[in-house]
């Protein structure tokens, strides 16, 4: 851009490069013709370089040359742009399939790709459209709370996944999957509410988006497939699922990771479920139990790290508990007595074993009074859910990850690491490889 500097009462014809600068910090730089109108618009997101002298500027002879870039076009963020995908035969010579993949960036607002297009060697397309709370304008709603606070603004309201056959021209776009998500603020966060899938029956259902609506509901021809009821410490603690199922899950280490995990478990007391506790004595997360006494290492324990000697004081659950019926469940160690009282319970199931160590399994019903566990020895894994419920649970090697997961039976898998901290091994409680990984980096030639 070239032209006569424009007047003002603090600059009329600058002859400095501060006196440049300072007007154009002042008052920005002004956009005007070859005719030297001057509407005093102001052009935003730019930035002047090199302002020199032109004695040549046919226009404006011995006035400023002033080079413009659009801010807009320059970011430090890469964008992906595409990726293709290529089959070759056996010899390595011919392509027999291909995918090209291209990421589009619709609006300038975020950087959040809204549609990824993916074409193949047989003529087909599928598209993935995805809008974000600054694709939607609805105002007076959690958006705008969303928009204003800047959370949860890379969380899509919509994702839908279409495919059209490109061989035939004119083919119309189908619907394969889609889903509309709400979200809803607690504590001045943002978290997810509820997931509603599309109801596309199996038939040819064409693509009529956007369908996040005003009200930030997907409205009818959706099916709610998630709503998640209640969360503790920014975790989600209770989500209903497609079944109607409440189910809970219980976060330990520092709120990090996510130790158990029940179905069918209803009633909340005190802001937390009071139908689920466990624990695995292996931090100071409690899991809804009770008591003054201090884990001990056990390598010998099925998860491999501590366990809770009964003679350093009872263990209690936290919160009421509805009556009804119940499971507790527990591994001992060989030797060890364990009295369960609270209730109505049965005696002890054996229900699996792991060398020196023995999983039992008692029901508790009744009008549930405290629920006490006391007794001599040692235990692990200490359990307690709804009947009809089923618990898996989890332990972890802080820093290194997933260390062995427990099932509803007391079954387990193990997990080791190599000293890179990659997954290198998945073993059974017998100590069988279920999986093995080996890593190989660089050429193989």
């Amino acid at each position: 851009m070239a032209g006569a500097y424009p007047g003002s009462t603090t600059v009329t014809q600058p002859g400095l490069m501060d006196e440049i600068y300072q007007r154009q910090a002042g008052q920005g730089i002004y956009m005007f013709n070859a005719t030297k109108d001057f509407g005093g618009t102001l052009m935003n997101f730019i930035r002047a370089t090199n302002l020199i002298q032109d004695e040549g500027n046919l226009n404006y002879p011995g006035k400023y040359v002033v080079d413009f870039a659009d801010l807009n076009n320059y970011s430090n963020v890469v964008k992906r742009t595409s990726e293709v995908t290529s089959r070759y035969d056996e010899a390595n010579e011919f392509t027999t399939s291909w995918t090209d993949t291209k990421y589009y960036y619709d609006n300038i607002n975020h950087m959040q790709p809204t549609r990824i297009v993916t074409n193949t060697s047989k003529g087909d397309s599928t598209i993935v459209r995805k809008r974000y709370t600054q694709d939607n304008s609805a105002t007076g709603n959690i958006l705008d709370y969303m928009r204003s606070s800047r959370l949860g603004l890379d969380e899509p309201l919509e994702e839908f996944t279409t495919f059209k056959n490109m061989a035939q021209p004119g083919s119309q776009e189908y619907i394969r999957q889609g889903f509309v998500n709400t979200f809803r603020s607690e504590n001045s966060s943002v978290y997810p509410d509820k997931v509603f899938k599309i109801l596309t029956s199996g038939d040819l259902h064409p693509y009529n988006g956007p369908y996040y609506s005003t009200g930030y509901s997907p409205g009818s021809g959706f099916a709610q497939q998630v709503a998640y009821d209640l969360y503790v410490n920014g975790n989600i603690h209770k989500y209903t699922d497609l079944s109607g199922s409440a189910n809970v899950i219980l976060w330990g280490y520092n709120n990090q990771y996510p130790i158990a995990k029940a179905t069918n478990a209803n009633n909340i007391y005190g802001g937390k479920s009071s139908d689920v506790a466990y624990t695995s004595f292996e931090t100071a997360d409690d899991g809804n139990w009770a008591y003054a006494g201090t884990s001990v290492a056990d390598t010998t324990t099925p998860s491999g790290i501590r366990a809770y000697p009964l003679s350093a004081g009872d263990i209690t659950k936290k919160n009421a508990t509805a009556s009804g019926k119940y499971i507790i469940s527990y591994w001992y160690k060989s030797g060890s007595t364990v009295n369960v009282s609270g209730g109505t319970v049965s005696a002890a199931v054996i229900k699996n074993t792991s060398g020196e160590w023995i999983f039992a399994e008692r029901e508790i019903s009744g009008t549930i009074g405290t629920v006490k566990i006391s007794g001599t020895g040692s235990i692990d894994e200490l359990r307690f859910h709804p009947y009809e419920s089923q618990m898996t649970t989890y332990v972890y090697e802080p820093l290194i990850g997933l260390k062995t997961v427990f099932d509803p039976k007391g079954g387990s898998q193990h997990y080791e690491y190599d000293d890179a901290r990659r997954l290198k091994t998945i073993r059974d409680q017998n100590g069988n490889i279920v999986k093995g990984y080996k890593y190989i980096l660089g050429s193989l030639n």
